[in-house]
């Protein structure tokens, strides 16, 4: 740092812009909420986008230097929607298979159960 305090060069280029320096800054991290429909479409979508990448690679004319590209994409976003698919799959299975607290459903019944007074580590009342 220099002598006055101001920061050098290279940590002012480091530090986060406000709100104010550019009208995408607060966008690109903000969390945003897709409808449901939308949600659950996204990894098709990828799929299908990249089915449609890697037929259009087939039938491109003449351009040998964009059918890598269009390959790549292709090939990226078939991964990425088995990727989605996959993920969520997964996180499915793991809340149907996770333990169930029943009294979170039935408060009532559990209360007449439960006793009254509180219960000692080896399980008789105080």
């Amino acid at each position: 740092m220099p002598a006055d305090g101001a920061p050098s060069p290279t940590q002012a280029s480091l530090r986060p812009k406000d709100a104010r320096g550019s009208p995408l800054s607060g966008i690109l991290l903000r969390r945003i909420w897709l409808p449901t429909g939308l949600y659950q479409a996204l990894p098709w979508a990828y799929l299908l986008l990249g089915a449609g990448c890697l037929a259009s690679a087939l039938l491109l004319p003449g351009s040998e230097w964009l059918l890598p590209y269009v390959i790549l994409l292709g090939l990226a976003c078939v991964h990425a929607g088995c990727a989605v698919a996959g993920i969520r799959r997964r996180a499915s299975r793991a809340r149907e298979n996770a333990p169930v607290d029943r009294r979170l459903f039935c408060p009532a019944a559990t209360a007449e159960r439960m006793p009254s007074q509180p219960v000692k580590a080896t399980g008789e009342p105080d």
